[in-house]
């Protein structure tokens, strides 16, 4: 698997809480690594707990330096996320400024015709195979709750104010709950990481139709961030697409 990553600031923030993290090699115990980390918090602390949050992950990972085998990937990957949520939290609790911050963590890794998805707040991993597009991940927000409660409809939550609350995220608490999801790949599909700020300015069916139209993942990345800057680009926007081939071999 082969993947590119961009990450945008947007037409209206002043710095970018972002933050994704790409490789196509090795990390530790596993083939390849994915990760999209949406920060939250006031100042700079969004931006530092988004950063943290994939170095503390990356640093945990690493220190398995024999290959994990397949059915321990998810403990290993849940237990790294733990102790990023446990490193980010004490960042927090030692600096008054940094109170309360937090960040959203989709991470993937495939092996051998499986992907497996560790997955904190309202970034989201989608499986897109012809003709199909998938959400793998679900949304940790006051709204979808409200979704799957039959309370409101899906083009309700879309404009509902209270769409950007997160009810589960990495850091804001001292333990955190994590979802994680194993999924078959087959030859041709493609997978989407992103945070927020582009499913909030572009429909599912706007990125399929994107996707679909190069094969080119350099290409894809840079017209998603673009349509999403010019529907209004209200947050930071980050993209990673994985498949085969695609794009040349980057670390």
């Amino acid at each position: 698997m082969l993947g590119f990553g961009r990450t945008d600031l947007g037409s209206v923030r002043q710095n970018n809480e972002d933050a994704i993290f790409v490789s196509n090699k090795s990390i530790g115990g596993l083939e390849n690594l994915y990760i999209i980390s949406d920060g939250m918090g006031g100042h700079n602390a969004g931006e530092v707990a988004s950063g943290k949050a994939i170095e503390f992950f990356v640093e945990k990972i690493k220190e398995h330096t024999a290959e994990i085998a397949d059915d321990e990937i998810i403990q290993v990957m849940s237990e790294a996320v733990r102790c990023a949520n446990r490193n980010v939290h004490s960042i927090a609790a030692q600096n008054l400024e940094m109170a309360g911050m937090g960040t959203t963590f989709t991470a993937v890794t495939f092996r051998g015709g499986k992907g497996y998805v560790v997955h904190i707040g309202d970034s989201r991993a989608y499986a897109l195979k012809p003709q199909m597009m998938k959400q793998i991940t679900t949304d940790h927000t006051y709204v979808n709750d409200l979704v799957r409660a039959e309370i409101i409809s899906d083009e309700q939550a879309r404009t509902h104010h209270l769409r950007n609350v997160i009810t589960r995220a990495l850091g804001s608490e001292a333990e955190c709950e994590v979802d994680a999801y194993t999924f078959d790949v087959e030859s041709g599909d493609k997978f989407l990481l992103c945070s927020d700020g582009l499913t909030t300015m572009l429909e599912d069916s706007e990125i399929e139709m994107v996707v679909a139209t190069s094969p080119d993942f350099e290409q894809v990345t840079t017209k998603l961030v673009s349509l999403a800057n010019k529907q209004g680009g209200v947050d930071n926007i980050s993209v990673i697409l994985v498949g085969e081939g695609g794009v040349d071999d980057v670390a």
